[in-house]
């Protein structure tokens, strides 16, 4: 199996949840965003992002780092 079907493998089994933030109650001053969560069960790892307010782009990124990972492990 060739390094580009591993990760084509990996990363079809991925999954990508929104984590909300904590509710306290009460006057809060500014707007909490969700962050997303990317998770890998194949290779046991985990990666939350919340920097940016659009999922879209966190859920990119999220991909990126992932892909970074997975090309530090395979070589």
């Amino acid at each position: 199996m060739g390094k580009e079907n591993i990760k084509k493998s990996l990363m079809d089994n991925i999954i990508i949840e929104n984590i909300q933030p904590p509710k306290s109650g009460g006057q809060h001053c500014g707007m909490r965003y969700p962050k997303q969560s990317l998770y890998s069960e194949d290779l046991d790892l985990k990666i939350e992002l919340g920097y940016h307010r659009s999922q879209h782009k966190n859920i990119e990124i999220l991909k990126e780092i992932f892909n970074l990972a997975i090309d530090k492990l395979i070589d």
